[in-house]
């Protein structure tokens, strides 16, 4: 039987590594654009997660077994809580560097915190609602400060309402993963990898036809290649079983907290390997981040 002690360092290191695979996932998507488009970037990213988790899923004690209460669950989260984030993701990344969609991501939290206590009804500590608030106060700030950069980059030949849109999508994706992570805590008998692979299989009945009518005409490379497997292999497959058995082990707000720790990671990849540029914005925004995730861990 594992101390209080042990089993949260057990779930610090979880978490930690659940944002190292979700926060490299935005680099090897980008790098996957090379020779995808973006739909079959997507596409593809569901189908190498689905044939991971189903490998996953044979080493597990229930193997392929699923209950019957979660034979719907697993469609919805596959078609809407997966499929429409990371299909849109690709395109997302062509209009907005990988840290500026890391931010936006980042208020997954919030819209969890924010589920879970207007849908669910379930309790939330005055200390979690001021933690948050501070931590959204210093994401709003970093994403204010990088707006500018982020539409430079649309063309200048589109409708001016076009500039918001991959804005407007990003925060869109961000309430689809909150609302998957609430949606999981609601399941009796959860068992994750199962869960998730069979959402990702779901996921598949839209990638497929996708990728099939946006595959590359010409050979996309091997780089291209490979980064678009690693992003379905670590950071889909492995990243949503990890992310299955944490909302298991500690409940949905304390997974959703790798929002906060994913930009990190994204942000140092691209500064070091994209060429994108970090601002004294994102320190303060980190340090606010910082203090918020300090007072929401209190208990009261």
């Amino acid at each position: 039987m594992l101390t209080g002690q042990r089993r949260l360092v057990i779930s610090i290191v979880m978490l930690l590594c659940l944002s190292i695979c979700y926060g490299a996932g935005f680099f090897f998507i980008k790098i996957s654009l090379d020779g995808f488009s973006n739909l079959s970037a997507g596409a593809v990213r569901i189908m190498v997660a689905a044939l991971s988790l189903l490998f996953i899923m044979s080493l597990t004690q229930h193997r392929f077994s699923l209950p019957r209460e979660s034979h719907v669950p697993v469609v919805l989260n596959g078609v809407l809580f997966i499929g429409f984030p990371f299909l849109s993701l690709p395109w997302i990344l062509n209009h907005i560097p990988t840290s500026m969609v890391a931010i936006y991501y980042t208020t997954v939290p919030i819209f969890v915190l924010a589920l879970s206590r207007f849908v669910l009804g379930r309790p939330i500590s005055t200390s979690k609602w001021i933690g948050f608030l501070i931590g959204s106060v210093g994401i709003s700030y970093l994403a204010l400060s990088q707006i500018g950069a982020g539409t430079a980059t649309i063309d200048a030949t589109r409708p001016s309402w076009f500039i918001l849109l991959p804005h407007m999508v990003c925060i869109l994706s961000s309430v689809a993963l909150a609302a998957g992570v609430v949606h999981m805590s609601t399941i009796r008998d959860f068992r994750p990898v199962q869960y998730q692979g069979y959402s990702l299989l779901a996921g598949c009945f839209l990638a497929l036809p996708l990728f099939l009518f946006n595959a590359p005409t010409t050979f996309p490379g091997w780089i291209p290649i490979a980064s678009a497997v690693m992003a379905g292999l670590v950071t889909t497959g492995m990243g949503q079983a990890l992310r299955g058995l944490l909302v298991q082990r500690e409940g949905a707000t304390f997974t959703s907290r790798n929002g906060y720790l994913t930009p990190v990671v994204a942000s140092v990849l691209g500064l070091l390997v994209l060429g994108e540029t970090l601002t004294t914005a994102h320190a303060i925004s980190y340090g606010a981040v910082a203090v918020g995730l300090y007072i929401s861990a209190q208990q009261r």
